[in-house]
């Protein structure tokens, strides 16, 4: 949508169930831990995956989210075109900060349908 105009490139949103849902707010500590994560995984993750933090996953025609980090097969430069799918996605790590309201089924569900091996 931004290659079409229809957004610019500093509107924080997503695309989820097939809406244009605005991103919550990164906070400090937020960036902090998945720079610690991120440092983490790179003393034991195996050579052929690269870590995509806060990079979009297509998860199907509805799904669209920006996941807090994704490991993911192969290198940065493997898709270059597109973004990863589900099936190239070896762990997936979400920061949420959920109301008691507010259920995590969907967002399974979301990961599960599109093809993300386990949550």
């Amino acid at each position: 949508m931004v290659a079409a105009g229809v957004l610019d490139d500093v509107q924080h949103v997503e695309l989820w169930d097939g809406r244009l849902v605005r991103q919550t707010v990164k906070l400090p500590f937020h960036c902090a831990f998945l720079s610690n994560l991120i440092a983490e995984l790179h003393r034991v993750v195996p050579a052929g995956w690269n870590d995509g933090p806060g990079s979009p996953l297509a998860l199907g025609p509805w799904h669209q989210p920006d996941v807090g980090l994704a490991l993911i097969r192969g290198g940065p430069r493997d898709h270059p075109d597109r973004h990863p799918t589900g099936a190239e996605v070896g762990l997936v790590v979400e920061f949420l900060n959920p109301s008691p309201d507010d259920g995590l089924g969907p967002v399974v569900a979301a990961f599960a349908g599109g093809g993300v091996p386990a949550l």
